[in-house]
């Protein structure tokens, strides 16, 4: 097998100063504009005030991102963020729960239909959903090009190693003593037989020393200790392994590559499932489908079901999709279920009641 992609996509876009451009926070400011035309164009075609469109859509901002970083804190390290709660407004450092932004969106949803439609609450859950499901879809990107959030071990044809996502990089992007003396690095694929049945495969990882860096004893010192511990292997606190490795008895191979000296080790990569792309399609099938049924069926005037199809297609996708994932925290080790399939339940249970719940009430009228 050498089907697998080496992944080592720059979250960055590009930098101001301070200012950095990153793909995960594009694809919100896209998902969001795109919901806001989408609920332009449907308070047109039923003949509402346009206004509406803006104030839904500070609440919804407000809500999203509020919910989302508290899901995350709360659901997945409540311990360290109850000791630490100013760590929580830090939300350019990432981490926003998928789960906590629909309560949130939720919550400033009941709020809107309260103080400003003056409708019931299902007559924006089921048209503001249209564009969710596609910014879900967007903000799973975000997440590939973060390299994060991804699967177990494959041995499939499309298994991603993500080479961000590694020891070795992470050490390079903290400044630490690794950062002093490599330049560049890129891995290439070899031909050779998997030593673990397909859960591993062989490359040739090459590290690029610094100008300076001209004896060649120095250059053997660094490659043989730092940039080899670097790239040891090692196990996650949730059980997840090194995405990139070379084994104890690896020794590096020194030369001069464009004036500059390289270190070649032959390591070995791990393919994971790209899950981020697996949640993404499912929201993007989600998308078009509810697009569908309410431009062309009558399926929009039964409160509740739209909003009923979209948790079912959302949390059912991501109950499922977790079994192949990661697990984010290491308190999920072990657990049967994992943090986010538990919290998918009630949002599925919940769908299928409101999917239900509009034909019921029918029934009942009609006796």
């Amino acid at each position: 097998m050498l089907g697998y992609i080496l992944w080592n996509a720059d979250p960055e876009i590009f930098s101001l100063g301070p200012l950095h451009v990153r793909y995960y926070g594009l694809m919100f400011g896209i998902g969001f504009y795109i919901g806001y035309r989408i609920m332009l164009n449907i308070v047109k075609r039923e003949g509402l005030p346009q206004e509406w469109v803006e104030k839904l859509f500070i609440y919804t901002i407000i809500g999203t991102v509020v919910g989302a970083r508290l899901g995350h804190c709360l659901f997945y390290q409540p311990e360290y963020y109850l000791a630490h709660p100013i760590e929580i407004l830090k939300i350019w450092e990432g981490g926003l729960a998928s789960h906590g932004g629909a309560i949130g969106v939720l919550t400033a949803l009941i709020l809107f239909s309260r103080k400003v439609s003056k409708r019931s609450v299902f007559w924006v859950l089921d048209r503001i959903v249209l564009g969710v499901a596609l910014t879900a879809a967007l903000i799973r990107f975000g997440n590939l090009m973060n390299s994060e959030i991804y699967g177990y071990p494959t041995d499939s044809d499309y298994g991603f190693v993500y080479l961000k996502d590694t020891k070795f990089a992470h050490m390079l992007d903290d400044g630490s003593e690794l950062a002093k003396f490599v330049d560049d690095y890129h891995v290439e694929k070899v031909k050779g037989e998997s030593p673990d049945g397909g859960k591993s495969w062989p490359v040739m990882f090459n590290v690029t020393l610094k100008q300076g860096i001209s004896d060649e004893k120095q250059a053997d010192a660094i490659a043989r200790f730092i940039i080899k511990d670097a790239l040891s292997r090692y196990v996650k606190e949730d059980g997840a392994e090194s995405n990139v490795y070379v084994e104890p008895d690896v020794q590096p191979q020194l030369k001069v590559f464009r004036g500059h000296w390289q270190a070649t080790f032959p390591a070995f990569v791990i393919p994971k499932h790209p899950t981020h792309i697996y949640e993404s399609l499912c929201y993007l099938f989600g998308f078009v489908l509810l697009m569908f049924l309410y431009y062309r069926t009558n399926l929009a005037e039964k409160k509740g079901f739209l909003f009923g199809l979209y948790l079912i297609i959302t949390f059912l996708s991501r109950f499922l999709i977790e079994f192949v994932k990661e697990n984010q925290v290491g308190f999920e080790k072990g657990m049967s279920l994992n943090m986010g399939q538990w919290l998918s339940i009630p949002f599925v249970l919940a769908g299928i009641i409101l999917m239900i719940r509009p034909f019921i009430i029918k029934t009942k009228e009609s006796k």
